[in-house]
Formats: structure tokens, C-alpha cells, sequence
């Protein structure tokens, strides 16, 4: 499971101003849709077809929220590795 873990974000020696964190949302948001670990997760929970089916007691532990960013435990926001 890979969730808010190690994660390459924009260059950490910029400062973060608002457009900046707006980018990295972002980014976030389309990487993680098409991650293969949280893609069928993703699409389970907004009601998709899928080809394998996503276990109900792992999916008890993620949620989407109105932004469609995917939480894990309702509170720790899942994060796909490697670079943005």
C-alpha cells in the first residue's frame, strides 16, 4: 500500500506560494488515476466497471473526497510513487 509515502514533488527549493501547491494537486490528482495500484480503487469507488474485482475489506479503507482526491483511513492523502 502506497499511500502519502515517498513521492518526488516540483523542486522542493522553490518556495511554495498558492499556484504552486494548486499545481501540485494537481498533478497528484492525474497521476494517481492512472497508478495501477489505485486505479481500480479509484474506479470501484465512483461506481465504474473494473476487470478485477478490489477486495471490500480493503476498500473499506479509502475514500474519495467531493475533489476527487483518494484518502486512505479518511485522513492520510494517497500519493502515487516516483515523480510527479
Amino acid at each position: 500500500m502506497r499511500c502519502a509515502m515517498s513521492t518526488v514533488l516540483p523542486n522542493p527549493a522553490v518556495p511554495l506560494t498558492p499556484g504552486r501547491v494548486c499545481n501540485t494537486i494537481t498533478l497528484v490528482k492525474e497521476s494517481i488515476t492512472k497508478d495501477p495500484e489505485f486505479e481500480d480503487i479509484i474506479q470501484t469507488l465512483q461506481h465504474l466497471p473494473i476487470e478485477k474485482k478490489v477486495p471490500t475489506s480493503l476498500m473499506a479503507y479509502y475514500t474519495l473526497d467531493q475533489d476527487g482526491n483518494l484518502f486512505y483511513d479518511q485522513d492520510r492523502l494517497c500519493i502515487p510513487q516516483g515523480e510527479l
